[in-house]
This record gives C-alpha cells, sequence and structure tokens, in this order.
C-alpha cells in the first residue's frame, strides 16, 4: 500500500511549482500542499495548469534541512472557490524511502486514513458505461473511495467507466466509476476514479486477496 498524508496546521511546508519550459512555460509560482504520497500529490496552485503538463514540483523544510525537486505532471485539473486550482500530480520517480515517515514523525505531516493496495486485476473497460466497444484494462490500484486503471484507450476526465474484473469462477466483477484524473504514459493511459457503485470496494477488495 502506498501511504498518504496530509500537513499539519501548525508546520510550515513551502512548495513551489516550477516550469522548466520544456513545453512551453517559465517562472516559478508557490502552491499549497493537500496530500502527498510516495508517488504522487495534490496541490492547490494559483494559476491553471494544462493536463499533461511537465513542471518541477519544489518542497522544502528548512527546519528539517529538506530541499526536494522532484519532477512532476498534471494528471488532473479543476478551478476551486477562491479563484486558485486544484492540481494532481504525478512524480516522475518515487520519493526515496523514509522521506514522507521522517516528516511525519517530526509532525510536518500527518497519514490519510484511506490507504491504497496495489493490485494487478485484469479485466474488460466500457467508457461512459453503456458504450458498447470494450477494451482490456488492468485495475491497479484501490483504496476506500475509488481505484486506479490502466488502460490503451483515452478516458477523458468526468467520463464514467464499467470496469469488468474476472473472477474464476461466476460472473464478473462489476465496478462503476467516474474519472477524476487521466496521464498519459509509455503504458497507455492511466485514469483516476471515484466509486459509483460502493458496494463494489470489498468485492474488489475481496478478488484483490484471491489473486495475490
Amino acid at each position: 500500500m502506498d501511504d498518504r498524508y496530509g500537513p499539519t496546521r501548525d508546520r510550515e511546508i513551502e512548495v513551489r511549482v516550477e516550469h522548466n519550459g520544456s513545453d512551453g512555460g517559465s517562472g516559478c509560482s508557490t502552491a499549497t500542499l493537500i496530500d502527498i504520497s510516495a508517488g504522487d500529490a495534490r496541490i492547490l496552485s494559483p494559476n491553471a495548469l494544462p493536463l499533461d503538463h511537465a513542471f518541477d514540483l519544489h518542497i522544502h523544510i528548512s527546519q528539517l534541512s529538506i530541499d526536494r525537486t522532484v519532477a512532476a505532471t498534471v494528471a488532473s485539473s479543476r478551478p476551486g472557490h477562491l479563484g486558485n486550482w486544484h492540481i494532481g500530480c504525478s512524480f516522475a520517480d518515487p520519493l526515496p524511502d523514509g522521506t514522507l515517515t521522517r516528516m511525519a514523525e517530526l509532525g510536518y505531516l500527518e497519514r490519510r486514513r484511506s490507504e491504497r493496495q496495489r493490485t494487478h486485476l485484469p479485466g474488460m473497460l466500457r467508457v461512459e458505461l453503456v458504450e458498447a466497444e470494450t477494451h482490456d484494462v488492468q485495475l491497479t490500484d484501490l483504496s476506500q473511495d475509488g481505484f486506479r486503471i490502466t488502460a490503451q484507450v483515452p478516458i477523458n476526465i468526468n467520463n464514467r467507466v464499467l470496469v469488468e474484473l474476472e473472477t474464476e469462477e461466476g460472473p464478473p466483477v462489476r465496478v462503476m466509476g467516474h474519472c477524476l484524473w487521466r496521464l498519459k504514459d509509455l503504458d497507455g493511459y492511466r485514469a483516476g476514479c471515484c466509486f459509483l457503485n460502493s458496494e463494489a470496494h470489498a468485492q474488489v477488495r475481496r478478488l484483490a486477496q484471491v489473486r495475490k
């Protein structure tokens, strides 16, 4: 499982978005950290960032001598209520082991309740639920609130998806979701979805246990 952390209220974590100019952007802006795991983060940015935009996320805590920059790509972007933007980003390389644990032990981060479980569950995908065409899909990540899938076809933000997971006996497990973010990479398209049928979480979790 990938542990997820959010900032505590009484400690300061400096976060900056630095554009390297590789895809047309340049400059630097200060952002607010919403939450973070070893492989991705969510931030509150004063500026909109397009999907798939590459940038450097700089994390600085002077009291801990932490000064780290990670290459990131925008996976989701939506406007906030006060003119800011909620940005979800995926890291090119995971943070080193122990980085987030150390920040949590010293009171700068706190662990989120909803944990992720890595999975490798094959199935079939329908986009917009009723689309006749099906596509191969892998459900690669599971949490209490949602799941992550990898497919060879694009899935757009706000699409509804139906994933039918193969079982050894009986009918497939049907998982319905709403796409919150998507990212193109060398393996195709990755998408993060929230559950539309909440009972599916327990069914998928049982299936993942069987497939271990």
